[in-house]
């Protein structure tokens, strides 16, 4: 997925992709009360959630490259607070669902994190694009390929290879 969407958003922008994917969190919230096992839920949870934190988190890193590609001390502090931001967020809305759980109804909660959700995406598609114009790429299959990257480790002509890594190992 991380290839295709970044592909995408090199071509048409980050937010965009960003405020897609967040949309992607609604198609959970109805999906998740119909799913009846447990071992199903689980599963379906770990494939939603999957796809959309890599797309989320692939498209914040790009955000990030775009803003400052030329300074990679600022980049990955920037990309450290995004990643405490997002875990706080993560614990601060499990205490919340199990707190709120004993007061609301489950459709009240769905309801409620719909709305979260809505503000969310509606935040991310009024932030101002950090990719600009000049430096967008026409979209290419070629681009999107996932397996490229195995690629870049597998030739040994690029420096990058598995055996550049074999050999620091020793």
């Amino acid at each position: 997925l991380s290839p295709v969407v970044c592909s995408l958003s090199d071509a048409y922008g980050r937010i965009p992709f960003m405020t897609l994917m967040r949309s992607g969190w609604l198609l959970w919230l109805v999906v998740a009360p119909r799913v009846r096992t447990l071992p199903q839920r689980l599963i379906a949870a770990i494939v939603f959630q999957g796809i959309l934190n890599v797309g989320v988190n692939t498209l914040s890193s790009s955000a990030a490259s775009d803003l400052f590609g030329f300074q990679p001390s600022k980049a990955s502090k920037v990309r450290a607070a995004d990643g405490v931001y997002w875990n706080i967020g993560q614990i601060t809305g499990l205490f919340a669902g199990t707190v709120l759980r004993n007061f609301l109804s489950n459709g009240s909660l769905m309801t409620l994190a719909g709305a979260l959700v809505g503000v969310s995406m509606a935040i991310t598609s009024t932030t101002r694009e950090t990719l600009h114009m000049e430096d967008r790429k026409p979209f290419s299959l070629a681009h999107a390929n996932p397996f490229a990257n195995l690629w870049l480790l597998m030739n040994p002509a690029n420096g990058l290879g598995l055996q550049r890594l074999s050999l620091a190992s020793l």
